[in-house]
């Protein structure tokens, strides 16, 4: 009987010869993590500064329009209460009170209405004074406030029938015909309204009450 050989039978193969892992593949890995991890901390960093900068740019900006807004509105409330108080004194200016005056030797009615501007007429109805009375030393007599002032050259503009009201102050070489004259007035009025009994004594700086002009007649010339 012949007898057959075994061959002997090798083992399966299960894998590859295991290749170790390089020590200098692991270390670039690292490098490279830890490279990306500071720059993306860089960028963060970065994009925090940026957004920073642009807040504290934008609140600088707010506080600078917040106060620019703060100066016009002061700016325009002082130029409001200068705007009141200039008003304020335009009107005081425009509506003048009465004051008084110390009589001292030697003033007279007419010196006193030379030296305010206020007819004689007026001066007594506010004392309830008699024109013809003198005044006393340190007597005190009361002041009107002034009517609007009007001279000769004014009064030939105003118009025939207006309204009395105005004043007319003597100046040197004047008298009581030829302002009545000059200011188109009746002589008869200006005397009545100015209770002039002696026409001669006009005296130089006396303020008259102008009388207002009378509309002439159609059917005289």
């Amino acid at each position: 009987m012949q007898h057959t050989q075994s061959l002997p039978i090798a083992p399966p193969i299960t894998g590859g010869p295991s290749v170790p892992s390089s020590p200098r593949r692991n270390g670039w890995l690292i490098a490279l993590v830890v490279l990306a991890g500071a720059f993306l901390g860089v960028l963060i960093l970065h994009v925090t500064f940026v957004i920073g900068v642009m807040t504290f740019k934008s609140m600088v900006a707010v506080n600078r329009l917040d106060k620019a807004s703060a100066a016009a509105s002061e700016t325009a409330a002082i130029a409001d209460r200068d705007s009141e108080l200039a008003k304020s004194a335009a009107q005081a200016r425009q509506t003048p009170l009465p004051t008084t005056y110390h009589c001292k030797k030697g003033d007279t009615l007419a010196k006193v209405s030379g030296l305010y501007n206020i007819p004689i007429a007026e001066i007594c109805a506010a004392n309830n004074w008699n024109d013809k009375w003198p005044l006393h030393v340190d007597q005190i007599i009361t002041i009107p406030a002034p009517k609007p002032v009007v001279d000769a050259e004014t009064a030939h503009k105003s118009e025939a029938g207006g309204s009395g009201g105005k004043t007319y102050t003597v100046k040197k070489g004047d008298n009581l015909v030829s302002i009545a004259r000059a200011l188109r007035v009746s002589y008869d009025d200006l005397l009545k309204l100015n209770n002039i009994d002696n026409p001669k004594k006009l005296q130089v700086g006396a303020v008259l009450q102008v009388p207002a002009a009378r509309k002439k007649d159609p059917d005289h010339s």
